[in-house]
């Protein structure tokens, strides 16, 4: 099969900005920024709109914005190194490695894995957002991560139907530290985003090397946009930071896709375990025609797909037609 050439692609993409712009419009989102990597090379960016509506500063491809749980695939992307050199094992029973359990299901304490727990296949509740208080403020510290797992719900019994649960992340980095020997966004750094080159690329607000950011907005009843003071609700000294605490942009998230897909394809890459980590290990839904399911850290889909926002806030909206 003849492979459809970087100018064709660059003309379907810019066909498709209209509607991309009307999206926008419509949701009254502050900026899109955009890339698309094409055999290895990066063929297009755009971005529109202000990062920060007040100083209507226009975003660029170095706009730093927070990935909120696309950092999944970047914990995960460290336990894939720690299993390569034989210091992690996916199927091993947490429990090998910190003082995991569970109250309410002994089993699962017993027998989780940190693949159940990248792959959100523990059958703990989520309980999503428990951790904070008023004004986004933390009312737990990362060192009372496994005394609130223990505690939380069964939904499943261990392997039994895929719930989303960031806790587990949480967990995940306690993992990353126990074995590496330092803290995760430390592993993360001086392991995969450090070589890559994604100098950028951050775990901190408090590290970003320039103001280059997307600030947070809210939409008033107007339809009016208002700048909000930035929290830190995921930051990588806090509970959550393994869970959805990293900063990138458009130019270094082109270097990470083509450091998986380089894994991917067996050529030279930074990155350890990528085909076990992209495969399939749980499906999100049961209804839908094509695949929709869950690696670890990765959301897997056949487009075109009415799934594609299943793990966002608009999951419940989604239309069953595609069109």
């Amino acid at each position: 099969m003849t492979d459809i050439g970087a100018d064709v692609v660059r003309a379907r993409i810019e066909a498709l900005c209209p509607i991309l712009d009307q999206i926008q419009d419509n949701t009254r989102s502050t900026s899109i920024s955009i890339g698309v990597l094409h055999h290895g090379e990066v063929i297009f960016t755009r971005s529109r709109g202000f990062r920060d509506v007040e100083s209507q500063v226009p975003a660029d491809s170095e706009t730093n914005y927070l990935l909120c749980s696309l950092t999944k695939a970047f914990t995960a992307a460290c336990c894939g190194i720690l299993v390569d050199e034989e210091r992690l094992e996916w199927t091993k029973p947490l429990q090998s490695y910190i003082p995991f359990r569970s109250v309410v299901d002994p089993v699962i304490g017993e027998r989780a894995t940190i693949q159940d727990a990248l792959s959100h296949n523990t059958g703990l509740a989520h309980m999503d957002l428990t951790w904070l208080g008023v004004e986004c403020n933390y009312i737990l510290d990362k060192e009372d991560v496994l005394e609130v797992v223990s505690h939380l719900p069964a939904v499943h019994d261990i392997r039994g139907g895929f719930h989303y649960n960031n806790y587990m992340y949480a967990v995940a980095g306690l993992v990353i530290q126990q074995q590496s020997g330092r803290p995760w966004y430390e592993f993360l750094k001086e392991r995969i985003l450090e070589p890559l080159g994604m100098h950028r690329t951050v775990t901190n607000r408090t590290k970003l090397p320039d103001d280059n950011v997307a600030e947070p907005h809210v939409v008033f009843d107007d339809y009016s946009l208002h700048r909000q003071k930035p929290v830190d609700t995921a930051a990588d000294n806090t509970l959550m930071g393994p869970a959805g605490g990293v900063w990138s942009n458009v130019s270094d998230m082109m270097i990470w896709a083509k450091a998986i897909l380089d894994a991917i394809h067996h050529k030279p890459s930074v990155l350890r375990e990528v085909p076990t980590i992209v495969s399939h290990k749980s499906n999100i839904t049961m209804s839908s025609i094509g695949e929709n399911t869950y690696g670890l850290g990765f959301a897997r889909a056949m487009i075109p797909s009415t799934e594609l926002g299943m793990l966002s806030l608009n999951g419940p909206q989604r239309e069953h037609v595609i069109g």
